[in-house]
């Protein structure tokens, strides 16, 4: 179920761990120097020439017909959301009035999707795929972020779907 920014976090690697502990002392700083903070979790971002995420590696490897290496079974659930979103969503905050010292925002599409319908997607829209399953990593199966409180609080929507956002960026690799 997509998680909401109150939902304690629970890291259960060393790149989660870290990202909490920065959290952590960007919240104790903001409170001694009695200053404002806004943190943005973002989803996994996709969609802009540089991201170098799976998504830049399925279309990279697809349009080179390269294989594609999934590390683990391919059912992980991940929010994936479009970079154009994700820079709409932290502008949204930056120039928000913030009423509390330390607010929480995250910067996702709230719905989820699994590697392996990712590559469905791929075949569906743009052809044949390369596909090769490896062993698997130390992650959580599903990470789903709760935008409502962004939607809400600042009247924000979501442009790209992740067929769309497909659609988009996929343009940059033709």
């Amino acid at each position: 179920e997509p998680m909401a920014e109150d939902t304690e976090i629970e890291p259960i690697s060393e790149y989660e761990t870290g990202k909490a502990k920065e959290e952590e002392l960007l919240q104790e700083f903001a409170r001694q120097q009695n200053r404002r903070l806004s943190i943005v979790r973002l989803g996994n971002v996709y969609g802009g020439e540089k991201n170098r995420g799976i998504i830049h590696y399925m279309l990279s490897t697809q349009k080179n017909d390269e294989e594609f290496t999934i590390n683990g079974d391919g059912s992980q659930v991940r929010d994936y959301i479009h970079v154009e979103d994700a820079a709409q969503m932290i502008l949204a905050v930056a120039l928000s009035k913030q009423d509390i010292q330390v607010d929480i925002y995250n910067v996702s599409t709230g719905i989820g999707t699994t590697v392996n319908e990712l590559i469905e997607t791929v075949k569906d829209k743009f052809g044949s795929i390369k596909v090769k399953y490896g062993p698997a990593k130390q992650e959580k199966r599903s990470i789903i972020a709760d935008n409502s409180k962004i939607i809400k609080n600042l009247n924000i929507t979501v442009k790209y779907r992740i067929i769309s956002g497909l659609v988009k960026t996929s343009k940059l690799y033709r």
